[in-house]
């Protein structure tokens, strides 16, 4: 066996799916660009560190088999989805016999160490910045495409976005961000006058604006929010919860809540537009998230 086939990129995946999606999209275009397989630990999803009981939700976008059958972006290159027993670099080494480096994301912001780590390597990290995957954003897209609606209420909401020359998505994140005291003192959640200073940004620039409203606690929405033209998207939860991301692509202007989820809504967007995010990202800690924003998105 050749040396280089015994070679591979291992990420660990955790969190939620936005935060899936920024491990799953980083390490993706590292193998892409060494051209190597891409293997993903998900033991997380069954260790007692999963205190929030997420699910690993990347399968949904079902990357083995659209590649099996379009041959995609280069033959090196293979998905499989793995648990492995331990995700320290002791373990790692001990289970897996080759040449191998821990690899653990240093900062929030971007690093551009990233370029020059071995090319058999176990990386942990969040790794929210789209510098790490922009060069090969077109194979991330691809990878990002969602299973076709089929419900009758999404095929509405769908419709009904559609329909607008001008949908916009508003994003309002809660669950944990209100009810987990470390979580809202991390995060925080986006004020209404956010929200507010948002609206009145986007309005004078776009005609007929429709807002769809995406929430996971759209009856707080429903009682928050008085826009002129508005929808609050319901009936999208738990195993479902993606078809409310799905949705937001198709809106052609975008105002972020300070969520990964929002944010992906946003980067695969399929219309160019506006795109308004919180100046202030986290309420409790001071990082440097510069590097979070795309070129064009307005802070507020």
């Amino acid at each position: 066996m050749d040396n280089k086939e015994k070679l591979m990129i291992i990420a660990k995946i955790f969190g939620g799916l936005g935060n899936q999606m920024f491990q799953y999209a980083m390490a993706r275009s590292l193998s892409a660009d060494k051209l190597l397989p891409l293997l993903l630990d998900t033991s997380w999803y069954q260790s007692t560190g999963n205190a929030t009981s997420r699910d690993f939700e990347l399968p949904l976008f079902s990357f083995e088999t659209r590649e099996a059958k379009k041959r995609a972006v280069d033959k090196l290159t293979k998905h499989r989805f793995s648990r492995l027993v331990n995700s320290t670099e002791k373990i790692f080494k001990k289970k897996i016999s080759l040449p191998s480096s821990y690899i653990k994301e240093p900062h929030f912001h971007y690093w551009s160490g990233i370029t020059s780590v071995p090319e058999s390597c176990y990386l942990e990290g969040y790794w929210q910045s789209p510098r790490y995957f922009e060069k090969n954003k077109d194979i991330i897209k691809g990878d990002f495409i969602f299973p076709d609606i089929s419900d009758s209420l999404n095929l509405s909401y769908y419709r009904k976005i559609r329909a607008e020359e001008n949908a916009v998505c508003l994003h309002v994140r809660r669950g944990d961000y209100v009810s987990n005291a470390v979580t809202n003192a991390f995060h925080g959640c986006c004020s209404m006058e956010y929200y507010g200073d948002a609206v009145a940004y986007l309005s004078p620039l776009i005609t007929k604006p429709h807002y769809f409203i995406f929430s996971d606690d759209p009856e707080w929405a429903l009682q928050n929010f008085n826009l002129e033209k508005m929808t609050v998207v319901t009936g999208n939860s738990g195993k479902n919860a993606f078809r409310d991301m799905q949705l937001m692509t198709y809106c052609k202007h975008h105002i972020l809540a300070n969520s990964s989820f929002s944010w992906w809504g946003a980067w695969l967007k399929e219309y160019q537009g506006i795109t308004i995010a919180p100046a202030r990202w986290f309420k409790g800690a001071e990082y440097k998230t510069d590097d979070l924003y795309l070129d064009g998105w307005i802070k507020i």
